[in-house]
């Protein structure tokens, strides 16, 4: 199990990124011309602190036939790590907005740029911290059984995404590695800016 970890914590940090560079690009993107028909609006994806479910509906601890304690005890973690990840997301957007601001402003204020980094790649750390917490919290709510299952249930899901390549996670195979991180790919608040922005950062 640790050693897979780091794997899955690469993951998420790579997924982070990749969401920061994408909604980088969209936001220079001069808008499309109107036309007769608008295009459809994209629909809402819930984010996975919201949203702990498996592609049959249930969580993905019912598969496990928890306890009916274990059950609350999971429901609590859920809960509590969904209101940590919402705090991190509205930070991470603060930072965000300020750092495509400094990023766009001539001239280049250097110092200020890395600090906004600085403090994104804080709130990702304790991102992937929380991803961790939960983890631990989860392996002791659960039986040694259940705990096979449930590490199970995560090979699964990595096999799935290596087989379809990167950024293929869809929303209906969300791992069942904690329920309340941000979905990869669905990150716009935070990341490393691009590849043109100074270095010098950590």
């Amino acid at each position: 199990m640790w050693k897979k970890m780091p794997a899955l914590l690469l993951v998420f940090s790579l997924a982070f990124n990749a969401a920061f560079l994408a909604v980088w690009a969209r936001k220079k993107q001069p808008p499309p011309p109107p036309t007769q028909d608008p295009p459809a609006t994209p629909r809402h994806r819930p984010s996975a602190a919201r949203r702990p479910h498996l592609r049959d509906g249930r969580r993905w601890w019912d598969r496990l036939e928890v306890s009916d304690e274990q059950k609350t005890r999971l429901e609590e973690s859920h809960r509590g790590l969904q209101r940590k990840t919402e705090e991190l997301r509205r930070r991470a957007r603060t930072h965000s907005e300020q750092l495509y601001k400094l990023l766009e402003a001539e001239p280049a204020d250097v110092d200020a740029i890395l600090a906004e980094q600085e403090a994104i790649d804080r709130i990702e750390k304790e991102q992937r911290e929380a991803v961790v917490e939960q983890m631990l919290e989860t392996r002791r709510i659960l039986t040694p059984e259940q705990r096979e299952a449930w590490l199970s249930m995560m090979r699964d899901f990595r096999g799935r995404r290596r087989s379809r390549g990167p950024g293929a996670t869809s929303e209906r195979s969300r791992p069942p590695i904690e329920s309340g991180q941000t979905p990869q790919g669905e990150r716009p608040e935070g990341g490393r800016p691009p590849q043109t922005a100074p270095q010098g950062g950590e």
